[in-house]
């Protein structure tokens, strides 16, 4: 049975967790694994140091457990051990080749991969111009807005067979483009 993150008692996760309920220590580990990888990875960029720093958050967490404050946000306790462990890594990193270069190699990887997703979005953003307006319109509306058939019709007072045509045609169009 799948519980809903989002509807989570934090105080009393928390409280369950100083008397060492494993059970609510996973429900804050799948509440906030991912947030603070995302963080961790963003400030050593790399993905596998960056496991490493949240796996020695939780750890930090489930050794101080009898010290939690249930009152204090679990949230804000988490980003602060995490931030903290990722600028100790910094700091051993610009005392350790090996690490340093780690970090180094995927930041340019990073850099080159935002790169290349802002000239790809550029060259989408081209093909999606380059269709007829009326075609456009209904693809923007459809793709870019996500209204249903009956929406853009009852909008643009065109048929759904219309809009399914338009959409049609603009896949392929813009399929074509990017081929090119």
């Amino acid at each position: 049975m799948s519980v809903s993150l989002k509807n989570i008692d934090w105080t009393e996760c928390v409280n369950d967790i100083r008397h060492a309920d494993t059970n609510a220590f996973r429900q804050l580990y799948d509440g906030f694994h991912c947030d603070l990888y995302r963080f961790a990875q963003n400030t050593v960029k790399s993905q596998a140091l960056a496991e490493d720093i949240v796996q020695d958050t939780f750890i930090k967490v489930w050794d101080k457990r009898a010290q939690l404050d249930p009152d204090k946000s679990i949230k804000s306790f988490l980003f602060t051990i995490c931030r903290n462990l990722c600028l100790d890594t910094l700091q051993k990193a610009g005392n350790t080749e090996s690490l340093r270069a780690e970090i180094i190699d995927n930041y340019e990887a990073q850099i080159d991969d935002n790169e290349l997703s802002l000239q790809n979005e550029a060259l989408l953003n081209h093909a999606i111009e380059s269709l007829p307006t009326q075609r456009r319109i209904v693809f923007e509306k459809a793709k870019l807005e996500n209204l249903s058939y009956d929406q853009i019709a009852a909008d643009l007072g065109i048929s759904k067979g219309t809009v399914s045509d338009h959409l049609v045609k603009a896949m392929r169009a813009i399929k074509e483009y990017l081929k090119k």
